[in-house]
């Protein structure tokens, strides 16, 4: 049962992408066929250790329900500060303006405040934290800052959709898990390196 729950997965830091584990089987199955091809035992037992580690060692998975709780918790407070601002609000674009900002050149959970371009974006960072404590520490789901900050800005910009009175368009972005953060010092860094554009 276990393997045929769908979740979001990804080995090593690369893109997550929501799969189903039974292709995983079946993908492992054609790969033990090639080993019977190959002539040394050791090397088809070191390859088969490879696999294993591999599949079982390396990946960290976030299951489709974690991210149903993140978007629910995302969605009572942006929901909750549009009520304090009058049913438009303001930590919802804020969160687009610093996702754009953490992914430009890559996203790493990590934002310069010396920059000036990166200028007005710790009130939202400040907004946010407790949120990711809460689901680090509480919930233990383990998420980096970098997806976290992209699965807030999912429900963001359907917010700001919501709003938007001429539109009955709702964005749905596909989510991929598997962004590292840059360091221990995540939300911030002192490393320079982003340019932005000059609005």
């Amino acid at each position: 049962q276990h393997l045929s729950d769908t979740v979001l997965s990804a080995c090593d830091g690369h893109d997550f992408k929501i799969i189903n584990f039974k292709e995983i089987q079946v993908g492992f199955i054609l790969y033990i066929g090639d080993l019977r091809r190959m002539s040394q035992p050791i090397t088809k037992m070191f390859t088969l250790c490879l696999i294993l580690i591999g599949l079982f060692g390396t990946c960290i998975s976030l299951k489709q329900s974690e991210v149903n709780s993140i978007m629910t918790l995302m969605k009572e407070v942006i929901d909750a500060d549009a009520v304090e601002n009058f049913g438009h609000s303001m930590l919802a674009p804020g969160i687009v303006r610093l996702i754009f900002h953490d992914c430009l050149g890559g996203c790493d959970g990590c934002i310069d405040k010396s920059n000036v371009g990166n200028a007005g974006l710790e009130q939202y960072i400040a907004q946010l934290e407790p949120v990711y404590e809460e689901i680090i520490n509480n919930m233990e789901i383990p998420i980096s800052h970098a997806d976290f900050w992209t699965l807030a800005s999912i429900y963001a910009i359907q917010h700001c959709s919501r709003e938007d009175r001429f539109s009955d368009y709702l964005p749905q972005p596909r989510f991929r898990y598997g962004r590292k953060d840059c360091g221990s010092t995540s939300p911030y860094t002192e490393e320079p390196g982003k340019v932005f554009p000059d609005g």
